[in-house]
């Protein structure tokens, strides 16, 4: 989990390259579907932020879809 926490924002760029090289072996002539289901599929995939008020100040918890734990930023 310390990788994630100390590399979150590079996941999505890796999720699109990873989603592009699995589509891409479909082999679609439409061009969406070869660079627009990729970036789809990232974007529903990478982490979520949320920011909550506590009394030591604003946290920013970075929570993902396919983890049950989330950690503070």
């Amino acid at each position: 989990m310390k990788f994630f926490k100390s590399y979150h924002y590079l996941i999505y760029p890796i999720l699109y390259v990873f989603f592009f090289v699995v589509i891409s072996f479909f082999e679609f002539k439409n061009s969406f579907v070869n660079f627009g289901l990729p970036g789809f599929l990232a974007v529903f995939c990478c982490p979520r932020y949320n920011t909550i008020e506590t009394q030591s100040g604003e946290h920013t918890i970075v929570s993902w879809l396919f983890f049950k734990k989330s950690f503070k930023e």
